[in-house]
């Protein structure tokens, strides 16, 4: 997978991440908002489940069931 992100204050980054996915997609998602999901679970790996660019991805820590994210992504144009 990869991660960019772009800021007018802060600039560009990009990070790619190792997955298993089948299926190529192109999400882009609110990054205040990924990243509240993502600092809230106390785990180190993260499921995140996407079925298409329109639906919300789920977001579960990988050790536990106790905690789902649901972000929906931004429209690309």
């Amino acid at each position: 997978m990869e991660l960019s992100a772009h800021s007018e204050e802060y600039g560009d980054a990009r990070e790619d991440i190792p997955v298993t996915s089948s299926d190529a997609i192109t999400l882009a998602f609110n990054a205040g908002y990924l990243t509240d999901a993502l600092s809230s679970m106390d785990s180190e790996h993260v499921r995140v489940e996407m079925k298409d660019p329109l639906a919300a991805a789920v977001l579960r820590p990988t050790d536990r069931d106790d905690t789902t994210h649901l972000i929906m992504p931004m429209r690309l144009s």
